[in-house]
């Protein structure tokens, strides 16, 4: 059956290596995980786009970045050339999911990927980044609020998305307040 973490985020019952990362399916053609969702995961009950649950973008950065620390067995800081390539719905029956790393000279690459019809689609693609990481830019945010031209409370920000099909539950309404003016925008956030 499933359960409920300490944040309210539903789980499907099965202790796993991490919530989305269920288990090492490694053998002789690779490193690979498996998970398997029912559809009744809040991220993707509170994640609909045309009514229907598709897998969230950040959810293929999840198994990506947790797949790798796996892997590595080091915190996993950089990921790069993230590349979505085809939406993963899942329906209110189990839908298993391959998390597959390989490596290709100096590369490592993670695909996402399911079975439908008999057929593997990757969904997602995504490599582990390497380079130096370098100090952030600082913004001053009271610069950034002078240059919007418009605001937006997060539940008008809602009402906007679901004109457009996407419709986000509790968990994925992050958003306080939105600035924006016509190339930028600034969002507070719980």
């Amino acid at each position: 059956t499933d359960k409920t973490n300490e944040n309210g985020v539903t789980l499907n019952g099965v202790d796993d290596l991490h919530p989305m990362l269920h288990i090492n399916k490694s053998d002789l053609d690779g490193i690979k995980f498996h998970s398997n969702f029912s559809g009744n995961e809040t991220f993707l009950k509170d994640h609909l786009v045309n009514s229907e649950k598709l897998f969230p973008g950040v959810a293929y950065i999840e198994l990506a970045r947790k797949a790798l620390e796996e892997v590595t067995h080091q915190e996993v800081l950089q990921l790069k050339e993230i590349t979505w390539l085809k939406p993963l719905k899942v329906e209110d029956k189990s839908t298993e999911v391959t998390t597959l790393v390989t490596k290709d000279k100096n590369e490592i690459l993670v695909q996402i990927s399911s079975i439908a019809e008999g057929k593997s689609i990757t969904h997602a693609e995504i490599k582990l980044g390497r380079e130096d990481l370098k100090q952030g830019s600082r913004y001053d945010i009271s610069v950034l609020k002078e240059r919007m031209q418009g605001e937006k409370e997060g539940e008008a920000c809602y009402e906007a998305f679901k004109t457009v099909g996407l419709e986000y539950g509790d968990s994925f309404q992050g958003i306080k307040k939105m600035y924006f003016n016509e190339n930028e925008s600034l969002v507070s956030i719980d």
